[in-house]
């Protein structure tokens, strides 16, 4: 639900993010770093790291 260029500017505001989208070799593509970014959260939600509330809404996640 979000304009990818919105994940770009929040990687600088989540501490250990940017490592590891980077990590995954996405480069400065936009929509590629917003689907690296849903990625890892969604990994670190399946790993028990981070609860994800989904409601009416796009998917919240919480510590």
């Amino acid at each position: 639900m979000m304009p990818a260029m919105d994940y770009v500017h929040q990687l600088s505001h989540l501490e250990g993010m940017g490592d590891a989208v980077s990590k995954l070799g996405v480069g400065g593509n936009p929509a590629a770093v917003a689907s690296a970014v849903e990625f890892v959260l969604e990994g670190l939600h399946l790993n028990r790291r981070l609860n994800k509330d989904a409601g009416k809404g796009p998917a919240r996640y919480h510590r």
